[in-house]
């Protein structure tokens, strides 16, 4: 009847002393043997072992399961705030942001929630001390500068700013693509 709590205790044991993939194994038949808030709770600790792990897009997902599946508000609303925190490490910004407005929104009244402001504030801060290179002088050219003098100046600023974004490389080189084959052809931003 209580196994389930045994399990929880070894798993636990084995995330302390890092054997995280045994960790996982055994807080998985925690949820197997149980429904309740130690279910919560190891769902919780599968998505810790995972970021500990770096394995930050698993852990993520994991970590979100507690929201869904378990009605438990402290459990979810630090699931909620470790899945910001790992897409924080992916440099998804964006998701990151969603899943810390969520605690603060949908938790408030956890402490998770005021940890996630305080994300959410050192975000803003930090996009509001960035600078991207060569956008400090934003005027377009100078007094009487042509056509294609403004056209390379604005294709400058473009590639700036898309190098700037958070998004994944990938992306970024696509995008550089589309803009150099634009300019290429004499494209007027």
């Amino acid at each position: 009847e209580n196994a389930f709590q045994a399990a929880f205790g070894l798993a636990w044991c084995q995330e302390n002393q890092g054997q995280l993939d045994e960790a996982v194994k055994g807080y998985r038949r925690v949820i197997e043997m149980h429904q309740g808030p130690t279910a919560a709770r190891a769902q919780f600790q599968i998505g810790e072992c995972l970021f500990a792990g770096k394995k930050y897009e698993d852990a993520a997902r994991e970590l979100m399961t507690v929201d869904i599946l378990y009605a438990y508000p402290e459990w979810s609303a630090a699931a909620l705030y470790e899945a910001g925190r790992c897409f924080a490490k992916l440099s998804r910004h964006v998701e990151a942001r969603r899943q810390f407005e969520l605690v603060s929104k949908k938790y408030a009244d956890t402490r998770w929630a005021a940890l996630a402001a305080e994300q959410l504030r050192e975000a803003v801060a930090g996009v509001q001390h960035q600078e991207a290179p060569g956008l400090v002088d934003l005027h377009l050219a100078p007094l009487g500068a042509g056509r294609e003098q403004v056209s390379q100046h604005l294709f400058q600023i473009l590639l700036h700013l898309l190098q700037a974004l958070p998004v994944p490389a990938h992306q970024v080189e696509h995008g550089q693509a589309l803009l150099g084959d634009l300019h290429l052809h004499g494209a007027v931003f």
